[in-house]
């Protein structure tokens, strides 16, 4: 369920029918990442499946140019 509702003219609000601007700057930041959060689509554990993926990507690359860096130093082109 959606905590965030949003209106065809861009304006955006708490489904409870708490008025946001009543709402501390603090806590209006707060909200305004629930918001980019909830209009992603996607469930706390998809996203932790991406960061994880993420993670095992960026483990590939770096190995991947570790293995470049060392064929190159075997070949002599250390500086290209």
């Amino acid at each position: 369920m959606r905590l965030i509702f949003h209106n065809p003219d861009g304006s955006w609000g708490l489904n409870n029918g708490y008025d946001i601007k009543k709402v501390p700057g603090e806590l209006y930041g707060a909200l305004c990442k629930l918001k980019d959060y909830e209009d992603t689509g996607l469930q706390p554990d998809q996203i932790e499946q991406m960061n994880d993926l993420y993670l095992d990507k960026c483990k590939e690359v770096n190995e991947l140019q570790r293995q470049i860096r060392e064929l190159r130093m075997a070949a002599g082109q250390e500086g290209e």
